[in-house]
């Protein structure tokens, strides 16, 4: 519930920010994404391909906010136990919003950027499937090639609480784990 409100407390703030931006350009962009896991996450799934959209508004012809949705599929090797294949997936939809910065001005050359919301997971592992919602922030770098094509690079932190149960006591604990990817998008932008 926590990360729900904190969610909602950035889009209220995105919204005033964006009903008090000036004549600055605010623009879309529509890009493919690869995602590369890293650490423990790297260990579970392999390489993630997916789409997303941004929408951005201008503050200042330096300064922007923005917000970013998307979907990530990565492919999982399938596991076999005792003789059985269960076949796994993972999913992801990252729901974002933050401000970007450009070196020199909007839609031109250097920018750096930084993302906070939500993923929500979704895991199947034949038919079951379990997905959960955690914290996300990303850093990002990015250039404009020219006003409608872009590059930029992420590094994503996912925070997650992971509950392991003894096979001896049966006690529950609880971890606190980041799952984090390496995000490249190259992106049209309208």
């Amino acid at each position: 519930m926590k990360k729900l409100f904190g969610l909602l407390m950035l889009v209220a703030a995105f919204t005033f920010a964006a009903n008090n931006a000036n004549a600055q350009e605010s623009f879309g962009s529509a890009g493919l994404e690869i995602a590369l896991p890293i650490g423990d996450f790297g260990d579970a799934a392999n390489l993630g391909i997916g789409g997303s959209g941004n929408f951005e508004i201008g503050l200042s012809d330096q300064f922007a906010v923005l917000a970013h949705a998307g979907v990530l599929f990565y492919s999982v090797d399938d596991i076999e136990i005792l003789g059985t294949t269960i076949e796994t997936s993972i999913t992801q939809i990252p729901l974002q919003v933050g401000g970007r910065y450009y070196l020199s001005e909007q839609k031109e050359g250097l920018f750096l950027s930084g993302l906070v919301g939500v993923h929500i997971n979704s895991t199947s592992a034949n038919d079951e499937s379990d997905s959960t919602t955690d914290l996300s922030f990303a850093p990002e770098v990015g250039f404009f090639l020219n006003e409608n094509i872009s590059l930029s690079l992420r590094y994503q932190f996912i925070t997650s609480e992971v509950e392991t149960i003894d096979p001896v006591t049966f006690e529950t604990t609880t971890e606190n784990q980041t799952n984090s990817y390496l995000g490249v998008r190259a992106a049209y932008n309208f």
